[in-house]
């Protein structure tokens, strides 16, 4: 007699349990938690995780404003070495000292800190705005524009306006009386009390600064009458 037929066969029982098989792999494969991170290899050792620094750039400095000293200037200005013979184009504009005083978006000043008004290029014209802004930073007491070796024992000027009740000077005129990479003296015309007189000014180029600086021997520079005006470069 001969034996029944399966009617399911053997290969659909074969095939519905690689079926499960295949099923129960998906199942546990979505129910396992994986790291985000994949292992690294072995022997190797992973970056460090970095984190971020305690204090921001600006934490320290929360007006983000650059120092006065140390490379402080470095705004473009015209660094042309020609000898103004006609007084370039200039604003004039109030120092807290009382007195007014020439700026430039040529010539400087290039930054201002406070009082101090500095930053001028390296040449004859940047000596030149930069005697007096340097000086009327100086009549109010920010000694940043002397230079490092200037007045080492001689009193600072109190701060507050220099010229008190009286009428500060009116500059009206320079003169140049020499300027090279290192140092500059300038001779400003002014009109005060009713008279003329020329206020000279020597400067030298502070590298540590970038920058002209004041190199005074008195508290107080060399103050002259003024007999001939036609010696000055008319400025205003």
């Amino acid at each position: 007699m001969a034996a029944e037929k399966d009617p399911l066969g053997r290969g659909w029982i074969i095939a519905g349990a690689l079926l499960l098989l295949i099923i129960g792999g998906i199942l546990a494969g979505l129910l396992i938690p994986r790291s985000e991170d994949p292992a690294p290899p072995p022997g190797t050792t992973p970056p460090p995780t970095s984190t971020p620094s305690s204090q921001s750039p600006t934490a320290t400095n929360p007006e983000n404003e650059p120092p006065k000293t140390a490379g402080a200037c470095t705004a473009d200005l015209n660094d042309d070495q020609d000898f103004p013979a006609t007084a370039p184009e200039t604003t004039w504009d109030r120092h807290a000292s009382g007195v007014i005083i020439p700026t430039s978006p040529d010539y400087g000043p290039g930054a201002k800190h406070g009082d101090l008004w500095g930053c001028f290029p390296q040449s004859p014209k940047g000596a030149l705005f930069a005697g007096l802004n340097l000086y009327a930073a100086y009549a109010v007491g920010e000694q940043e524009a002397l230079a490092e070796d200037s007045l080492v024992s001689a009193p600072s000027p109190s701060a507050g306006p220099a010229y008190g009740e009286s009428d500060p000077p009116v500059f009206e005129g320079y003169r140049i009386l020499m300027s090279d990479e290192k140092e500059a003296s300038v001779q400003y015309l002014a009109r005060q009390g009713g008279r003329d007189v020329a206020m000279t000014l020597d400067l030298v180029w502070d590298e540590n600064a970038n920058d002209w600086r004041l190199n005074l021997g008195t508290p107080t520079p060399v103050v002259d009458a003024v007999t001939d005006r036609s010696v000055f470069t008319r400025w205003r």
